[in-house]
């Protein structure tokens, strides 16, 4: 790619937003992974809601893997840039009791914190 050709900014672009949401990504599996090891030690995770998390993970998974695999087809086919994955159709498979839909900001941040301050108590 040559990214002072013609007709390649919009290539960059859309590689940039690509390459953003790859990062959104990774640092979303990093965050839950590390959320479900913490949650599976305190022997509270109830089987109901761990089948639920899988489910909700594996409809993401594969929605993910089937969009990427159409964007490398159609790089290899039509060298063009990769299509940007939208993922407004993932329907969410889980939800949250009503009597804490008030407090789920508070608790991510809560939640996050508290992960950011064991990594960096971590040496």
């Amino acid at each position: 790619m040559n990214p002072f050709g013609r007709n390649k900014k919009q290539q960059l672009k859309q590689n940039e937003q690509f390459l953003l949401q790859l990062k959104h990504g990774y640092t979303y599996i990093s965050g839950v992974l590390t959320t479900f090891n913490d949650w599976s030690k305190t022997n509270s995770l109830p089987t109901v809601d761990g089948q639920k998390w899988a489910v909700q993970l594996q409809v993401l998974g594969e929605y993910i893997t089937e969009q990427a695999n159409k964007n490398v087809e159609n790089y290899s086919i039509s060298k063009s840039s990769l299509d940007v994955l939208d993922l407004s159709s993932i329907p969410l498979q889980i939800s949250i009791p009503p009597e804490l839909e008030s407090q789920r900001y508070q608790l991510s941040l809560y939640n996050d914190t508290l992960k950011l301050i064991d990594k960096l108590g971590t040496k």
